[in-house]
């Protein structure tokens, strides 16, 4: 079983990052095997991160750490922690 964690909204700030990172933190209770996080953008684009690791060692990285500079731009973080059952163990079958 895998977990899931997202923040939604128009003007997220430093404390629902904060929020994400300790929702995939503790998601990582429920995959330990790879972590994706997608990154919603007001003017539509999305960026994503993949990792074979957990989802804790994903938000607290430095890739992830530089969207904190950006927040004003962001308007959704969803991750997606990964406890394989079908697809194998491999960075391609992990998604955000």
């Amino acid at each position: 079983m895998c977990g899931l964690a997202g923040v939604i909204g128009t003007n997220l700030g430093i404390g629902e990052f904060e929020a994400f990172q300790e929702l995939m933190t503790i998601s990582t209770i429920r995959g330990k095997e790879g972590a994706g996080v997608a990154t919603a953008f007001k003017n539509g684009d999305i960026k994503t991160h993949r990792t074979m690791q957990t989802g804790a060692h994903l938000v607290y990285g430095q890739r992830i750490n530089s969207l904190s500079k950006e927040l004003n731009n962001i308007t959704a973080f969803s991750g997606h922690c990964r406890w394989p059952t079908k697809g194998g163990n491999h960075l391609g079958a992990v998604h955000p």
